[in-house]
């Protein structure tokens, strides 16, 4: 009986270690994955805002009327605008694409989503499903940089960009929350962007 006792007291500390081993690994893995997850929607933004262009230089080419180019909007939660990709085994000529990025929820699940639109479904309003970046994600907050206001010589960070709808901003900075309270913040350089004064919106 003495050795059942201690052949017992001996197994119970065992898988007390074991279920604590597992318990950490399985913590380390989820961690990993959500790391990986994010990686990939920050890398993902950063592609299609590095690429993003100036459709059109017409102002009278964006509108709301079916036929007409949706405006590219950046404001604080929210951004969407025309992008080149590269060739891919999917589109081997490459392609543009409006694209918009936003987090919120669709009713069953919160997080980061991207929606892209061919241009000829940007023009006739149809709406494609959207893709989730990265589950978790219950705050985007957008930032636009501006040239310096006064005798200061820092940038003057916006959260809206009130450039024209032909003019793109020339630095973003994201600011993404998890609903487990944790933050990330990327700044990213748009080549074909520019800095314009916030007074009057007009690039120099």
């Amino acid at each position: 009986m003495i050795a059942c006792t201690m052949m017992a007291i001996l197994v119970f500390g065992v898988s007390g270690h074991l279920r604590a081993g597992i318990d950490v690994w399985k913590r380390l893995e989820k961690s990993a994955e959500t790391l990986q997850r994010r990686r990939t929607a920050i890398e993902r933004f950063n592609r299609d805002i590095t690429h993003a262009i100036v459709i059109d230089p017409r102002e009278e080419a964006y509108g709301l009327e079916d036929g007409k180019l949706p405006s590219p909007v950046f404001s604080n939660s929210q951004a969407e605008w025309y992008t080149a990709q590269g060739p891919s085994p999917e589109r081997p000529m490459g392609a543009l694409l409006f694209v918009r990025y936003w987090c919120g929820s669709d009713g069953t699940q919160t997080g980061l989503w991207r929606q892209q639109f061919s241009i000829a479904a940007a023009r006739t309003r149809v709406e494609p499903d959207p893709a989730l970046l990265l589950p978790g994600c219950e705050t985007l907050e957008l930032r636009y940089a501006y040239l310096p206001t006064g005798e200061s010589k820092e940038l003057d960070w916006r959260q809206s960009w009130s450039g024209k709808v032909n003019q793109l901003p020339g630095l973003v900075e994201m600011r993404l929350k998890t609903a487990e309270n944790e933050e990330s913040l990327h700044v990213f350089s748009v080549p074909a962007g520019t800095l314009s004064d916030v007074q009057t919106g007009e690039a120099p």
